[in-house]
């Protein structure tokens, strides 16, 4: 197949090789780069004949560039746009956390998910779209922060698709999701076999209405009718670092929304009762405009091994600190504190690195709450 040329000296032409190694970015740090920059140079030394590409909603620099081929930058981060959503994935879930309210009645807080999977796919999805346009069949598709020990399995994977004509070589989430879900942080395909469905899923809505609970099931089943060849079973995440614990400072000086992840196994949600609590949990627009933004209670859930520091730093409009509160939390216990109406905004602190800083009253930072009666044995 015919693609582009790099060289011809008469008869003996240089193109673009049919292989592509794609990277997908979100680099935020000088310690995610360094790390990004290593897997930079094995791939470079060692998948021979390679195109590298570079896909991201990050501006990167020099350093990074000189290691890759190509370099596709869209601005439009889906991470950041909180307006993606639909009734669908306002009541699609990433996070739930129960406990007793009493002896009768328990309380689930949930938090609706939120569209960084749309961006995810945006990402591969301009990546593969290029290879395809380039005429390039074999691409492995990675995340920036893969451990580095997988990439010595791309050669193999590459001989799969290439010898022995596998569409997708993936490694399965049967520790977390099952069987029937893939990684997403790297799998191999070849372009072709993403025409049909991946390469058709453009807009918002068409990925929504695609989506399968989570990123790594609807991937799968985009690739139902392709030879797929399972790798074999992974743990959640094939990333080097766990960048939600990582802070460098407590710099922590803009106003966001509340994460609920607020630090490996650490669980974080903020909810009122006056006027929050329901028998289900479908939620809409409506429900977060009525919400009673008062009398509030901030929880968080220690599943670590170790006790954890947790200070809490109160400010007023002006962002005059003017309260702050030491906890410590045990390993596998969680904690409730009332928050007092007279302050604005929060900044959580975990082990001395802060974690969040929001708007205490800003409903879109409040987990719904559903009261269900417990379930005797």
């Amino acid at each position: 197949m015919e693609r582009q040329t790099i060289t011809q000296q008469y008869d003996d032409i240089k193109q673009f090789p049919n292989r592509a190694i794609l990277f997908t970015s979100y680099i935020t740090t000088e310690v995610q780069k360094k790390y990004f920059l290593s897997l930079l140079e094995y791939v470079k030394t060692h998948c021979e004949n390679s195109l590298i590409v570079l896909s991201s909603h990050l501006s990167v620099d020099d350093e990074i560039l000189n290691y890759v081929d190509t370099f596709i930058f869209s601005k439009n981060n889906p991470a950041v746009n909180r307006q993606c959503k639909t009734h669908e994935s306002m009541n699609r879930f990433v996070t739930v956390f129960s406990f007793p309210e009493n002896e009768e009645w328990d309380l689930h807080l949930h938090r609706p998910y939120i569209q960084h999977a749309y961006a995810h796919h945006l990402n591969k999805y301009d990546g593969l779209q290029y290879l395809k346009s380039q005429r390039i069949e074999y691409a492995h598709v990675l995340n920036y922060d893969l451990q580095i020990e997988k990439l010595k399995e791309l050669n193999n994977q590459y001989s799969l698709m290439k010898d022995e004509g596998y569409d997708l070589i993936y490694y399965d989430c049967d520790t977390w999701l099952g069987k029937d879900a893939m990684n997403t942080e790297l799998f191999s395909v070849r372009t072709s076999a993403c025409s049909d469905k991946l390469l058709n899923i453009l807009s918002f809505q068409e990925y929504d209405k695609a989506t399968d609970v989570v990123h790594e099931k609807t991937y799968l089943n985009l690739f139902d009718n392709n030879k797929k060849f399972n790798y074999g079973s992974v743990n959640k995440t094939m990333g080097y670092f766990r960048f939600d614990d990582e802070k460098d400072t407590n710099e922590l000086k803009d106003i966001d929304l509340i994460n609920t992840v607020i630090m490996t196994n650490v669980m974080f949600y903020l909810f009122t009762l006056k006027n929050n609590v329901l028998n289900k949990c479908t939620i809409d627009n409506e429900f977060y405009d009525s919400l009673d933004v008062t009398d509030s209670i901030l929880i968080m859930h220690n599943q670590t091994e170790n006790n954890i520091n947790v200070n809490y730093l109160f400010y007023d409009e002006n962002f005059v600190e003017i309260n702050f509160v030491k906890n410590v939390i045990g390993n596998g216990t969680f904690n409730y504190y009332n928050v007092s109406n007279d302050v604005r905004y929060c900044k959580v602190r975990v082990n001395d690195k802060d974690k969040s800083f929001f708007d205490i009253r800003d409903s879109r930072n409040y987990a719904t709450v559903v009261r269900s009666e417990r379930i005797r044995a």
